[in-house]
């Protein structure tokens, strides 16, 4: 009787002490989203992508999770206002960063493919940067890249549920997705908010080539809000400011954006106009009347890339997110890192 009590004591004990499943560290990493809040999950209608040759990151700043040579865990953003270097959650980073670069009443599906670009766009600088303190800098006491909680509840005031409830809900959907070109890198994912009616090519408006920065019709944006705008500069101000008065127009894109103009005895880029005088692309005329020069615009922004406003009208015409992307940046591949 002693002799089977002792068995099975014995049996016991080695029941207890043995684990039945063991997890790791790396294992919990592997399946956890960023900081561990949320699971990642490939969206159903992901497009397969090549393999990236990008390689890991290494997390850095004064906070945020170590990942240990795994994927990054968020953003590391230097702010200016303070000097410090934080790290963002991607999660909440591109919930913020969407909210700060489309209004939430845009369609469904231009807000998805403003997420996967802007998200691409991060990744790119946060692996071009990967050796630095920092993969981005900002002002975050302006708002500038991406939009806290608290200041989206200022600006959103009594919309913010539904707008946030609109806006996390188009990221979730996308979440982990980036663009790649042909050659399985992370493309430069330029955009802007309206075109002069055709994108343009990065040769043009940046000085590199890029098959994926190729101008694309965009006939939607002339039905933007403010595709049209005039801007009045009195005499004094444009002499004073350009050293000048009769003024040429040298060399354009075809798109219509001004590359090159002479005044007086000086050459000025379209660019170097567009911010002398706050207009809001370097694609424009300029008229005289009264002692005043009257500049009409066409567009908002550089018009590389994705026009985000023209992503809104394909959107309204029943595109897809993965087809506005394709029509603005050309043969790509869109999946994860």
């Amino acid at each position: 009787m002693i002799k089977k009590l002792i068995l099975w004591l014995t049996a016991v004990f080695l029941m207890f002490s043995i684990p039945l499943i063991s997890v790791t560290s790396e294992e919990l990493t592997e399946t956890a989203h960023g900081a561990g809040e949320q699971e990642t999950k490939k969206p159903e209608s992901a497009v397969k992508a090549e393999a990236s040759p990008v390689g890991d990151f290494s997390s850095g700043g004064k906070s945020g999770s170590e990942v240990n040579n795994k994927k990054p865990s968020g953003f590391r953003i230097r702010d200016v206002s303070t000097g410090e270097t934080i790290v963002v959650d991607e999660w909440e980073f591109c919930r913020g960063a969407l909210a700060y670069e489309m209004m939430p009443g845009f369609e469904e599906e231009a807000l998805k493919a403003q997420a996967v670009a802007l998200y691409t766009h991060f990744c790119r600088l946060r692996e071009k940067n990967r050796d630095k303190e920092e993969d981005v800098t900002a002002d975050l006491s302006k708002g500038e890249i991406y939009l806290t909680e608290d200041i989206l509840r200022e600006k959103w005031g009594k919309d913010y549920e539904k707008n946030q409830k609109k806006t996390a809900a188009a990221v979730k959907s996308v979440q982990g997705l980036v663009i790649k070109g042909s050659d399985g890198i992370l493309i430069d994912a330029a955009y802007h908010a309206i075109s002069p009616g055709n994108t343009e090519n990065s040769r043009d408006i940046f000085g590199f080539d890029s098959e994926n920065l190729r101008s694309a019709a965009s006939p939607w944006d002339e039905a933007a809000p403010g595709f049209l705008t005039k801007t009045e500069v009195s005499g004094e101000e444009f002499r004073k400011k350009t050293g000048g008065e009769e003024i040429r127009i040298k060399k354009r894109t075809a798109a219509g954006t001004v590359l090159s103009a002479v005044v007086g005895n000086n050459e000025y880029t379209g660019a170097e106009l567009r911010k002398l005088f706050s207009l809001r692309s370097a694609a424009f005329e300029v008229g005289r009347r009264d002692n005043k020069y009257i500049f009409t615009v066409r567009g908002y922004g550089h018009g590389v890339g994705l026009s985000q406003y023209g992503a809104n009208g394909m959107a309204k015409d029943g595109a897809d997110y993965k087809e506005i992307l394709c029509h603005y940046y050309g043969k790509i591949n869109i999946g994860t890192l």
